[in-house]
């Protein structure tokens, strides 16, 4: 590039459009960098608190209590081939008959708004709402997201006593069978 600047110097061998061809030129490295360093960023990660649903430019975290259900299933339950833009074929056509992960949410974070923005439409159900992921272990990844779900679970079971005090200190002084204070919480 900066051959090309130098010679264009002492040469004026780009002409009067050399502006056109360095905003040109500008644009391709951009379009270059963005599919060939930064859409590797592109990931889904299973954390601890939350799962992150990572693009290329920004990242969005799903609360595990968002999660309503993660299960197996195909894409062809999701989007007919036909229906599917050009290239939204091109790119799906290879994973088109095999088993990917729904990640069933209760409701998307506001966060996510702009999601045609940032994430191609095939990632979204057009049914339902969640996600639809399609990676090489989806038992591994399933497995991993209901771990952490469990794990968020059981932490919150731990950290919120069965009863209130009120209905502990209840159930300590009065010997009562009725049922009544099984409904103090």
């Amino acid at each position: 590039m900066l051959a090309v600047g130098l010679y264009d110097q002492y040469t004026e061998w780009l002409g009067d459009y050399w502006l056109v061809w360095w905003a040109a030129f500008l644009v391709v490295m951009i379009v270059w960098v963005y599919f060939v360093v930064m859409m590797r960023r592109a990931s889904i990660q299973v954390r601890e608190k939350f799962l992150r649903l990572q693009g290329p430019v920004v990242g969005y975290n799903i609360s595990y209590g968002r999660i309503h259900s993660v299960t197996s299933g195909k894409m062809e339950q999701h989007y007919q081939f036909d229906e599917l833009r050009k290239g939204e074929r091109a790119t799906i056509k290879p994973y088109y008959g095999s088993t990917c992960i729904f990640i069933e949410l209760s409701s998307f974070p506001r966060s996510i708004r702009w999601r045609g923005l940032w994430f191609p439409r095939i990632l979204f159900s057009a049914n339902r709402r969640g996600l639809i992921c399609h990676v090489e272990d989806w038992m591994a990844l399933s497995r991993d997201i209901e771990s952490a779900r469990s794990h968020r679970y059981a932490r919150l079971d731990n950290r919120h006593p069965e009863r209130t005090l009120a209905g502990e200190v209840l159930a300590e002084n009065v010997k009562f069978s009725g049922g009544i204070l099984d409904r103090i919480r």
